[in-house]
């Protein structure tokens, strides 16, 4: 068996015959310039996978990175707070009543099967639990009709358009009633036949 060497820092062993530290040691000792043998005014030679990459911290590349950028906007510029186009009164700030608790939103999960009901996936399948969305978007309806369970993705989508999801998951709602309802009818005919 071969000896492989040790991380001169912490001791462990590396798979790797030329180097001195293991990566988490060596990527602590890059980040304290001053101490670096590497460090010479403002470049730093940082050894990765093998090559050596120069980065440059000087006030030359920082001038050179701010003309890059002089003229560019951010997307979101002035789009904060009340100036941004989602912003309906400030609502999303305002709490949830005390019935939107766990044990409604777990109840609505079990109607729906565990199941967003707009791109289809399983609770078991989805990293944490699906998200219960408000229909109409008010936080103080928290009727069964109202409410819906969708996962984190499509909850964030259908919070854009929002008349257009309103009237999709009512007409979803009005037919999941009725197909609920044609069950319940037909259960019970199948009851008076056996009676």
């Amino acid at each position: 068996m071969k000896n492989f060497p040790k991380c001169i820092d912490c001791g462990v062993i590396l798979k790797d015959y030329q180097s001195k530290r293991c990566w988490s040691c060596y990527c602590k000792f890059i980040k304290i310039a001053k101490n670096n043998p590497h460090y010479k005014g403002g470049i730093i030679k940082i050894r990765k996978y093998g090559s050596y990459k120069e980065r440059s911290e000087s006030m030359k590349y920082r001038e050179n990175l701010s003309k890059a950028l002089l003229g560019h906007v951010a997307w979101n510029k002035g789009l904060t707070g009340n100036k941004s186009p989602n912003w309906i009164d400030g609502r999303s700030f305002l709490p949830y009543p005390k019935i939107f608790n766990e044990s409604l939103k777990e109840f609505i999960r079990y109607r729906d099967k565990w199941t967003c009901q707009l791109c289809g996936i399983k609770q078991i399948r989805y990293y944490r639990k699906l998200d219960v969305h408000h229909i109409d978007y008010n936080k103080q309806n928290c009727k069964e009709d109202n409410l819906i369970t969708l996962c984190q993705k499509c909850n964030s989508k259908v919070n854009s358009k929002r008349e257009y999801w309103k009237r999709y998951f009512r007409l979803k709602i009005i037919i999941l009633r009725r197909l609920l309802w044609q069950l319940h009818i037909n259960f019970q005919r199948v009851i008076q036949l056996v009676k």
